[in-house]
Order: C-alpha cells, then structure tokens, then sequence
C-alpha cells in the first residue's frame, strides 16, 4: 500500500529554497529598474507622497507649509537652503541628510528643519 501524504525530501526542499531565494532576488533587481523621477544631477528626487516625507510634512515649495518659529527663526524665513541638513551642492535640487541622500527642493520645507550654522 502506498501512503498518499506530502512528505519533502531534502532535494525538493533545497529546490523551494533555491527557488525563493531567486524570486526574491528578481523582484529587488526588478524594484530597482523601475523609472525613478531624477534631477539633472542624476540623483533621485523626494518624493512627497514618500512616506518618511509624509510624516516629516515635507513640501517642495515652503509657501504651502504652516511653519513655526523655530531657534528664533521665524516660519516665513525657513526653507531647505537654509537647513544645516541640506548637503552641499549646486542647482535647484540637493540632497538632504534626512532624507537619505534624496534630492529635496532648496525652496521646500520639512518638520525637521535646523537652522544653519
């Protein structure tokens, strides 16, 4: 008589392993080829649906942002460009240490500003 139940052998095993680990890895090279929005830079820009961005309420133009007072800057004064977070660089857009490299509007504003200097 035959037992008709699953049982798994170490190759069958090994191959749903070897098998997980390559879909794994195809879906990230995948992720990655995506069209991303860049700069002429070439570095990826932020994102404001991002959802670090989100919760920091970034916004490419300061304008749009209820700004508060901060180390005795008042709201209206605060942008990126004069955040001690945003990275060195040229253009309209740079990259922002908070952001993790992603290049933010030197016009924008997030709730993480710090005053330069």
């Amino acid at each position: 008589m035959s037992d008709s139940t699953f049982v798994p052998n170490r190759r069958q095993a090994l191959k749903a392993a070897v098998l997980t680990a390559m879909t794994v890895s195809l879906s990230g090279f995948v992720r990655r080829g995506q069209a991303q929005e860049t700069s002429p830079a070439g570095g990826q820009k932020l994102s404001p649906d991002d959802p670090m961005a989100k919760s920091l309420h970034y916004v490419e133009d300061a304008s749009e942002a209820q700004r508060p007072t901060r180390e005795g800057v008042p709201g209206v004064e605060q942008f990126c460009h004069n955040c001690k977070f945003l990275q060195a660089g040229e253009g309209e857009w740079r990259p922002c240490s908070i952001f993790g490299g992603k290049l933010v509007n030197v016009n924008g504003w997030c709730s993480s500003w710090l005053k330069t200097g």
